[in-house]
């Protein structure tokens, strides 16, 4: 019985600690900020604590944007190396053989020399018959061709080797600067970081709120750049397959051509249909914006067009209010949003487009 009793306080126990763990954990969990929480923090902020944590942001941003550039250009250094030493192997196997049948061109010339033309004569002479006589005359004749040919062909191929090898080794002189450019503002970035971080440490308890604050973004940045790929994906697939009544696309007669206008309202209609009730795209003249309020993401590019599709060009952005770099928008665009519109315009092809207020004026053409 005290056997039986000792198990059942035991397995009491145990359930006890897995139901707090379990506790601990879901709490854990639950405590991550959602992008309206986060928002909500950051609109508490004074316009000095939003200085400082702009300030933090933008300092992170070089500093990983240089460091990938500095990674970029030390692999691109590295390959260039590669490539001079494997020519180096290549120009010393040239003139080693090179070397070799210029020797062997030398005691030609002495046997030739040393003989006399007159026992060349004699060797045509001795011929046994006339066949004889020509294959002689021939395999001389060969014999000079081919070695001259020999050293020809030698001569190109070192000066060719030479030539890239002195082409390459500007390249990477130019590379060695870059990468010492890139390393000085590197530890620059970073001493202005340590005078902020100093400066935040001179804040006492502040100093770890706006750490927080600034993690607190990042997870979200990370979270936005997982799901950007897959909505990029979405939007290119809604617009694909998007049916609109011809109306819906306005076509008109103009002095330079066949028109065709999409409003951005239609744009958006085809996505909110799709449950992007939240995306907005903006046109401005020469402009595209793109709102995520959900996402706190704010982006401004233009639209190229090949082949009836529309590629979104980013060229800044926001991210919470605070302004992204060259490095984040290009972390967030790697995969490209492509809109693929012959669904929309139907049995035309677009020669050109202009971004107007509040729509995309087409050039078109019918399809031949």
């Amino acid at each position: 019985m005290q056997k039986i009793g000792t198990k059942r306080v035991a397995f009491f126990f145990l359930f006890v600690f897995i139901f707090l763990i379990s506790v601990f954990l879901g709490t854990a969990f639950g405590q991550q900020d959602s992008p309206a929480q986060i928002e909500e923090k950051l609109s508490l902020l004074t316009a000095e604590e939003k200085e400082i944590l702009e300030e933090l942001f933008a300092l992170t941003q070089s500093i990983e944007e240089m460091e990938r550039e500095k990674q970029r250009t030390s692999s691109e250094m590295e390959g260039l190396k590669l490539r001079i030493s494997q020519l180096e192997a290549e120009i010393g196997a040239e003139e080693h053989k090179y070397n070799e049948n210029r020797e062997a061109l030398k005691q030609v010339l002495r046997s030739y020399q040393r003989t006399g033309p007159s026992n060349y004569l004699e060797r045509l002479l001795k011929a046994k018959s006339f066949s004889d006589f020509l294959r002689r005359i021939g395999t001389l004749r060969d014999l000079a061709r081919n070695t001259g040919n020999l050293l020809e062909l030698l001569d190109e191929s070192k000066e060719k080797l030479v030539a890239q090898k002195e082409e390459l080794e500007p390249i990477v002189n130019s590379l060695q600067v870059t990468e010492k450019q890139l390393t000085e503002s590197i530890d620059k970035t970073n001493e202005l970081k340590a005078e902020l971080e100093a400066y935040l440490t001179s804040l006492a308890e502040e100093r770890e709120f706006f750490e927080e604050q600034l993690a607190m973004i990042e997870e979200a940045w990370q979270e936005l750049t997982q799901f950007f790929p897959q909505l990029t994906a979405d939007l290119a697939r809604i617009v694909a397959e998007a049916k609109l009544p011809p109306e819906a696309i306005k076509v008109r007669l103009t002095p330079v051509g066949l028109k065709a206008a999409l409003a951005d309202t239609t744009l958006n209609n085809i996505f909110a249909e799709q449950g992007y009730d939240e995306l907005a795209f903006t046109f401005t003249p020469g402009r595209v914006q793109i709102e995520m309020p959900e996402n706190n993401l704010v982006l401004s590019g233009m639209f190229l067009v090949e082949d009836n599709i529309l590629t979104f060009q980013v060229q800044e952005g926001t991210f919470f209010g605070m302004a992204l770099g060259p490095g984040k928008l290009e972390e967030l665009f790697a995969a490209e949003l492509r809109l693929d519109l012959n669904q929309l315009v139907g049995e035309m092809r677009i020669l050109a487009l202009e971004i107007g207020e509040g729509q995309l004026e087409l050039t078109v053409v019918p399809l031949t």
